[in-house]
């Protein structure tokens, strides 16, 4: 039901999120809507809550780069849902300011983990210290704003969002940067 809402809520932003929506994506009634929703918000806030909700550190730290997993992983979430991260963060509806306070917390407690993470993969020497702020920055919204994008990201850049082997180079090519950055070797 959750990621009916998000296709809905990234099609559409908060003034197009209706439950009547969320039940035509899902082919079910209204009511089967309203039983785990009271409220437009409380879908809202669901849909939101699912999207954000952490990248499994065990898929990081199995794999051979966690950067550049790390990548992978928001890329995909954000491709799935392309325009959700625009949709989300540039809301001006009416009650926008307390959606937005929402978000708020909810990163807030994602920057805490990701600060550890960060952390562990400075001492893994996976990444050089930088700044955990700006560097989260980049890693949530940037990548998110390129998968919002697939249109643009596929035809002016090449990269089609919607193949995992494509999500995959292009995290490979943003860890380089991240990593490398761009000063001549």
């Amino acid at each position: 039901m959750l990621d009916a809402g998000l296709r809905v809520l990234a099609r559409h932003g908060y003034d197009g999120l209706a439950m009547r929506g969320v039940a035509r994506e899902l082919g079910a009634s209204l009511a089967t809507v309203q039983r785990h929703f009271a409220t437009k918000d409380e879908l809202w806030r669901g849909c939101v809550d699912q999207f954000l909700d952490g990248i499994d550190e065990d898929q990081l730290w199995s794999s051979g780069d966690p950067l550049q997993t790390g990548i992978e992983l928001l890329l995909g979430r954000s491709a799935a849902h392309p325009g959700l991260v625009v949709a989300i963060l540039c809301d001006q509806s009416p009650g926008h300011l307390e959606r937005f306070d929402h978000i708020t917390h909810r990163l807030a407690e994602l920057h805490r983990t990701s600060s550890a993470l960060m952390a562990d993969l400075r001492a893994s020497g996976a990444i050089a210290a930088v700044d955990t702020n700006a560097l989260l920055l980049l890693m949530r919204f940037g990548i998110g704003a390129i998968a919002s994008a697939p249109s643009v990201t596929k035809h002016i850049y090449g990269f089609d969002l919607e193949m995992a082997s494509e999500r995959q180079r292009l995290a490979s090519a943003l860890a380089d940067i991240v990593r490398n950055g761009l000063a001549a070797r």
